[in-house]
């Protein structure tokens, strides 16, 4: 768990305490690298902002932190992980400060009396600058993710068979009782799963429908934990219960 806090202010020579908006970010907070080399909040939340100033600029910069927000929020079912805060909290790791020109990386420092105190912003340690027309070079030159195969091109999506071996409770790798309102949906890359189920029937019937789909029990276990940081969303499957 790395925590951290991002923070959108009104001037650009603003001091870190006087934000306008403070976000919570629970795990996950380290800074990485903007070109992708290394993930984290930085090639994470940068390209947003980058749009986003596009599209609308920074007139409001409350604006930009309720769309931030949203965007690493990462749609309805995630409800833990994220907040708004109105302080410094002593267990961050890492703090971002949003201006309109540029993000800067902040390490804030504790007092070695008391730990758990985070000394004042003042002295904390600035890690990195980053201005909004730099990050625009380095993402030029950052490699693009593989186009999607025209439709044409997309194997077929593999029907839903029940796997002998499956962990269910123990009949034999059959899901407990019908199944059959159960579906699925799996996207050629694998990176999303919708399946949707009765909650009586969940366990069996996702490790069934997912060792048909070729993941592993221990991915689909990963699955209905539903990790929610940047880092395990990639390789997650999505849940949605009806």
């Amino acid at each position: 768990m790395t925590e951290c806090q991002i923070a959108v202010y009104p001037k650009r020579d603003a001091s870190l305490k006087d934000f306008e908006a403070l976000l919570f970010v629970r795990n996950d907070g380290y800074p990485g690298e903007l070109d992708g080399s290394l993930p984290g909040i930085v090639p994470e939340i940068v390209p947003f902002i980058l749009k986003f100033l596009e599209k609308c600029g920074y007139y409001d910069e409350s604006y930009l932190a309720a769309r931030l927000l949203c965007f690493l929020c990462d749609g309805p079912d995630v409800v833990t992980g994220h907040g708004i805060d109105k302080h410094f909290r002593p267990g961050n790791s890492y703090f971002y400060a949003i201006f309109d020109d540029r993000l800067e990386v902040w390490m804030p420092t504790r007092s070695r009396k008391l730990p758990y105190r985070l000394k004042p912003p003042s002295q904390w340690l600035l890690m990195k600058t980053i201005t909004w027309d730099q990050a625009r070079e380095v993402l030029k030159n950052r490699p693009q993710p593989e186009p999607e195969p025209a439709p044409e091109d997309q194997e077929p999506t593999p029907e839903p068979q029940p796997a002998p071996d499956a962990p269910d409770g123990g009949n034999g790798g059959e899901p407990d009782g019908e199944i059959s309102s159960a579906n699925f949906n799996v996207q050629k890359d694998r990176r999303q799963i919708e399946i949707y189920c009765s909650w009586d029937h969940f366990p069996s019937a996702v490790a069934a429908l997912l060792r048909a789909s070729g993941f592993t029990y221990d991915e689909a276990q990963k699955c209905w934990t539903a990790p929610s940081t940047p880092a395990n969303r990639k390789l997650a499957a999505t849940l949605r219960m009806n």
